[in-house]
């Protein structure tokens, strides 16, 4: 067993971990708080509210909602390794009645319950007011692993850095006239120690802080092989 002195030791030789204690972070803002629940019911855990060490780092990039389907890439500098991981948001529609469910092909309350432990739910109520059937948004979502070649990550988030990663603002004050709803959505989450940031922003291509964010998206998707950027949206417009 060791000695208090060897115990005591060992704690200053190992690293400090902290929650957050600094943030900047959109207020009242969905989809910023329905990827705090997809994170803290799936693998990856909340980043927001996770213990870092003050070198570590990680930035979650969640694109999609409104008409696509969403997906989340991440960059992580933890325990002297960068990882990169990836996940998805699985949609199931379940039955909110036994009869219901038989009725209509749908997964039954005891599945439902069971299911709601670790997805994010929507209730959707029928003509008679009662609840008709659920909508359950799951995040399939897999823990890094440490990358064989570890400097094009370290150049990466350098470069990303450059580009404006831990300045961006909560979000973006436009015209609200020009806010599609359904468009194609980003949220953008950093950790570096003990700040934490996050940034709401939707497709477009006029404001300052819009093209640093793409710069950021494609310099992620050149190093890992993502498609962040939705480079399709580019040719549309050019035709």
């Amino acid at each position: 067993m060791l000695s208090k002195r060897a115990l005591t030791v060992l704690a200053c030789l190992l690293p400090a971990y902290v929650s957050a204690q600094e943030y900047s972070e959109p207020a009242d803002n969905y989809l910023h708080e329905v990827v705090q629940e997809w994170s803290e019911k799936s693998k990856i855990g909340s980043l927001r509210d996770a213990e870092f060490s003050k070198d570590e780092k990680e930035v979650r990039f969640w694109s999609g909602f409104g008409l696509t389907g969403t997906v989340a890439d991440t960059l992580s500098w933890r325990g002297g390794k960068w990882m990169v991981s990836g996940g998805f948001i699985k949609r199931y529609r379940v039955g909110a009645s036994n009869e219901i469910a038989a009725e209509e092909d749908m997964l039954p309350p005891c599945v439902l319950e069971e299911m709601s432990r670790r997805c994010v739910v929507k209730e959707a109520i029928g003509m008679d007011g009662k609840p008709r059937y659920y909508s359950l948004g799951c995040a399939i979502m897999d823990l890094g692993r440490p990358e064989k070649n570890q400097k094009p990550l370290a150049a990466l988030w350098d470069e990303m850095t450059a580009f404006g990663l831990l300045t961006l603002p909560p979000s973006v004050d436009r015209d609200t006239n020009l806010v599609v709803l359904d468009g194609l959505s980003y949220v953008i989450e950093v950790r570096v120690g003990d700040t934490y940031r996050a940034t709401v922003i939707q497709y477009y291509s006029e404001h300052p802080v819009d093209k640093q964010a793409h710069e950021i998206l494609k310099a992620y998707d050149a190093v890992v092989g993502t498609e962040l950027y939705p480079y399709g949206y580019d040719q549309d417009s050019s035709q």
